[in-house]
């Protein structure tokens, strides 16, 4: 419920504020995010975790307006689960932002990455989907408000170790993101 009210009242910011363009266009980037884990469907990991935390840092790339490219690393963290307390995912995700260098723009993105879950020592096979809006405030800040499908599968020839399922799980978070110059 709190983190629905915080999401509701920043999408209602960045709609709200004056509008600005930022072409980003072969800019870098890094950032931060942080939001919750939640497991869906009904399998056995799902059955037995109760999602808590996720956080990171990316750096990002600006193709053009309407193309970037993310390479992010972020820790899940797990309640009431005996197998598995945490997973660390690497991930490359290519997100397409609809109004391009407008200031704010629905996004949609899909990657694809590696996750190393805690007390495992094989990794696994992670495929992200995102859809959100993105404000920038500067040229320099940004903010987003994203909901991230998060599905973890075994690697060929690897095993899922005590988990004996895919790992499906939904991540609403909120990203800050400072541009800097390119020299």
């Amino acid at each position: 419920m709190f983190i629905r009210s915080i999401i509701s009242i920043l999408l209602s910011f960045m709609i709200i504020t004056s509008v600005n363009a930022f072409d980003q266009t072969g800019k870098n980037a890094a950032g931060l995010t942080g939001g919750k884990v939640i497991p869906v469907g009904n399998n056995a990991f799902n059955n037995e975790a109760d999602g808590f935390w996720a956080y990171g840092g990316y750096i990002r790339h600006h193709f053009n307006p309407n193309w970037v490219t993310d390479l992010a690393f972020t820790r899940m963290d797990y309640d009431k689960i005996c197998t598995c307390t945490r997973s660390n995912v690497l991930d490359l995700l290519g997100t397409y932002r609809f109004n391009g260098a407008e200031d704010v723009t629905p996004v949609v993105g899909l990657g694809l990455g590696v996750v190393e879950n805690h007390s495992h020592e094989n990794l696994h096979l992670g495929i992200r989907a995102r859809v959100g809006v993105e404000k920038a405030f500067s040229e320099k800040l940004a903010l987003g408000v994203h909901l991230d499908y998060q599905s973890i599968s075994k690697l060929p020839g690897a095993s899922m170790g005590p988990i004996p399922s895919n790992m499906n799980l939904l991540v609403p978070k909120i990203e800050l993101t400072w541009y800097f110059e390119n020299k």
